[in-house]
């Protein structure tokens, strides 16, 4: 495992990036999203408004 390690920082053959800007699209009929500052998105208060057919 050691040498794993040691492989993976010395000769670095790939870079983790995380990069999530979040981007949404979604119906004006859907209500009660709000954006979360972390991973965890709750979408216990989204409900869907009135037919607009």
């Amino acid at each position: 495992m050691g040498k794993i390690h040691e492989k993976f920082v010395d000769d670095a053959p790939f870079v983790m990036v995380t990069y999530d800007v979040n981007p949404r699209a979604m119906s004006p009929r859907v209500k009660g999203f709000v954006q979360v500052q972390s991973w965890n998105q709750n979408l216990t208060p989204v409900y869907l408004s009135g037919s607009d057919r």
